[in-house]
């Protein structure tokens, strides 16, 4: 998230140890402030800062494959961090037991988990409830359809934590999140989504 203070002229007479023309730009940890909140409007020494969410971005993976499909394999990286790197992939690991073998349906449900995990908190703490913690679980389904073989099925367990959320609130917020994460949006029309909420003390 940017912070972008407003530009000081030479005759602005509010003190601040800043450049005397100029804006001022700043990136603060995703999820410190909310712009569409206007009860949170960040101030400096009474200044409303403007906040702009940084979300249009781009990110990089990679992949390799060697043979034919069903004897073949091949590894995948996290190109723009390299957080991992060659993770071995096989076709028998997405249509068997994995055996220590990622895939893509692996893949696809940890980013449909941490997506879920960021758009659920945020909706529970724009309604005043933030949560202590979430646990998410996503399983990828797929099967052997006319056009082919076809993911069919995202089902997403989520647990909270959440001081002053009831069972209601809590499971709203998760059908939301379910409808409205970046990853739900990508998969909407395509493929069939469940979310099963529990509220924990």
């Amino acid at each position: 998230m940017v912070i972008t203070r407003p530009n000081r002229t030479m005759d602005d007479p509010t003190g601040l140890d800043r450049p005397a023309v100029g804006p001022s730009v700043w990136i603060v940890g995703p999820g410190r402030l909310d712009p569409d909140d206007p009860r949170r409007i960040p101030t400096i020494h009474g200044i409303p800062i403007e906040v702009h969410a940084t979300m249009a971005t781009t990110r990089k993976a990679s992949a390799t494959w060697s043979g034919d499909l069903l004897s073949g394999k091949g590894n995948v990286t996290a190109a723009t961090t390299g957080v991992f790197r060659d993770l071995p992939t096989t076709w028998a690991a997405r249509t068997a037991e994995p055996e220590g073998v990622t895939s893509p349906e692996e893949l696809l449900a940890a980013a449909h988990a941490s997506c879920f995990s960021m758009a659920c908190s945020n909706i529970l703490a724009k309604a005043g409830t933030p949560p202590t913690r979430l646990v998410v679980e996503v399983a990828i389904s797929g099967d052997k359809l006319e056009a082919g073989w076809t993911v069919t099925d995202a089902a997403i367990v989520v647990r909270g934590v959440v001081p002053g959320a009831s069972q209601e609130s809590f499971a709203a917020a998760a059908a939301e999140a379910k409808d409205g994460c970046p990853i739900s949006r990508a998969l909407k029309g395509n493929v069939a989504m469940t979310v099963d909420a529990t509220l924990e003390s």
